[in-house]
């Protein structure tokens, strides 16, 4: 069963074509419809998508519903893509990050090196813009090469073995959170960082290039639909604290030795949601 994020999605997909009406859609739409309808099993879910319809259509009255599809999973590169819904809107594309914030607000993971790259970029456009010095970003820049260097190219090895990664490199998850993750003393280097990742992690402008894995709009159950601008980054990045980690994912092989091998996350935890979700509803 799908869970309750891509059960969203597809749910939105539905409101939006039921919106043309199901007799309307060419054939192959009615063969997604259907399937979606079915795979739509949550009660709470089933609702949420004429909900978050009727808040889109408030800032796109003409948009082709019609055009209306999810991209879960099709990401022509090596990372989730940021846009979990795309239409279009005359000749605009509105790109959506689906959110289902029952449980959390995760922005970003993936594999160390997409974690990594969503950090690099994320401290280059930073640097670029005028925010830092350079003093702060060379500090950041040794901290997140490292990262890269001793995770990304770890892929897949028995249990024991990860351990041992994981083990040897504890200064450097240490570090790089004590400068830029949980345990930052606040200051402007992590204040600047920060807001730059968040802006990264939500869009993904930067690593997917600005093209339809990159998202401009984001869409929660509960905080309602909303442009990714300067003020919903401020928002986001008011909760937001960066938590980067290098973890085991689980797996065995095809004779039952076990095998695992190291994921990066940054997210927003889950404590966190409530006030993000009201302040978000208040844009």
């Amino acid at each position: 069963m799908a869970d309750k994020g891509k059960q969203f999605e597809y749910s939105v997909c539905v409101s939006a074509w039921d919106q043309v009406g199901y007799i309307n859609l060419s054939q192959t739409l009615q063969t997604e419809h259907t399937k979606y309808t079915s795979l739509i099993t949550d009660p709470d879910v089933k609702k949420a998508g004429p909900i978050a319809i009727s808040q889109i259509k408030k800032k796109f009255p003409n948009a082709n519903w019609q055009s209306f599809e999810s991209k879960a999973g099709r990401s022509k590169f090596g990372g989730e893509p940021k846009t979990d819904i795309l239409f279009s809107n005359g000749g605009q594309k509105i790109k959506i990050s689906v959110k289902w914030e029952d449980k959390g607000w995760q922005l970003t993971s993936g594999n160390p090196r997409f974690t990594y790259e969503t950090m690099s970029n994320a401290l280059a456009n930073a640097y670029e813009t005028g925010d830092m010095s350079l003093k702060d970003y060379d500090v950041i820049k040794k901290l997140i090469d490292a990262y890269d260097k001793a995770f990304s190219k770890v892929g897949t090895q028995v249990s024991s073995q990860i351990d041992s990664i994981l083990d040897r490199n504890k200064n450097l998850t240490n570090d790089l959170n004590a400068v830029l993750g949980s345990g930052h003393k606040p200051g402007k280097i992590y204040e600047q960082f920060n807001r730059a990742v968040v802006r990264e992690a939500l869009t993904g402008e930067i690593y997917f290039d600005g093209g339809d894995d990159a998202a401009n709009y984001v869409l929660g159950n509960l905080s309602g639909f909303h442009e990714i601008n300067d003020k919903l980054v401020d928002v986001v990045a008011k909760y937001f604290k960066t938590r980067i980690t290098a973890k085991k994912g689980r797996g065995t092989t095809t004779t039952g030795t076990r095998k695992n091998e190291i994921s990066g996350r940054m997210e927003v935890t889950a404590a966190s949601t409530s006030g993000l979700v009201g302040e978000l509803k208040r844009i």
